[in-house]
């Protein structure tokens, strides 16, 4: 859109920039206005009810937006979106964390716990970590119950120390070489497939992540002899990319 000198400066200059604030403004003012007192240690859930949407906050809205591109948009879409959105930004700070996902053909928005849009992006970090096991792999002990195991020690890997292999290639690809256990402990990896994993982390660890703009995360292993070697590769989205070297 930056080619067409009119729309940026029209459709995605100050103006409507700041005419976007006063939409949102607008709404979740009206949301907090109508929500019922939310339950201990939960946040309190905006247009619940998708009759708490009135024909006079929508009518309101349009008369914000006129002029811009989006007061093409009829009542019915205007309160499908805002209910939707509602639906979704509960459930992301419910969560935490999550996947946002918006299809802007169908108009359609969902979100999902894990932390992964699966997307080609660019490499931002490798890293990489490693644990003795026995000579076959496939023979090792399926245990987890007792603590994780220290990586170097000449056994059968175990889930909790192929878990905590992933954890250590993960934050080398972050930059923390000699992570601690707190860090280890602020991380939570979920494998989703053969190579994408959903990375959860607060703390330090959300931070580094933030500052690297990495999205996703990818990790394979290889095998050689009794050592498994874990690699992971932290992804970036090539926008955030090309923003960050301009």
């Amino acid at each position: 859109r930056k080619r067409d000198r009119k729309t940026d400066e029209v459709e995605d200059g100050a103006r409507a920039k700041i005419v976007e604030e006063l939409v949102i403004k607008a709404i979740h003012s009206e949301g907090e206005r109508l929500a019922p007192p939310a339950k201990t240690g939960e946040y309190r859930r905006l247009f619940s009810d998708r009759g708490q949407i009135t024909f006079k906050l929508v009518k309101f809205l349009l008369e914000l937006v006129k002029g811009l591109e989006v007061s093409r948009n009829n009542a019915a879409e205007w309160e499908k979106a805002i209910y939707e959105g509602a639906k979704v930004f509960h459930a992301l700070v419910m969560e935490g964390q999550g996947t946002v996902t918006v299809d802007m053909e169908a108009r359609k928005i969902s979100f999902r716990e894990e932390v992964s849009p699966g997307l080609n992006g660019v490499v931002c970090g490798a890293g990489s970590s490693a644990i003795v096991c026995a000579a076959n792999p496939g023979t090792s002990s399926r245990s987890t119950t007792q603590e994780l195991a220290t990586i170097g020690e000449d056994v059968a890997y175990s889930d909790a120390q192929l878990l905590l292999a992933k954890k250590m290639a993960i934050l080398d690809a972050l930059d923390f070489v000699k992570p601690t256990e707190a860090q280890l402990a602020s991380i939570s990896v979920t494998p989703l497939d053969e190579k994408r994993v959903s990375v959860k982390a607060v703390s330090e660890v959300q931070d580094r992540i933030w500052l690297k703009k990495a999205i996703d995360f990818r990790v394979s292993s290889t095998c050689i002899d009794n050592l498994m070697i874990v690699h992971a590769l932290a992804i970036a989205d090539p926008n955030d990319s090309v923003r960050k070297s301009d």
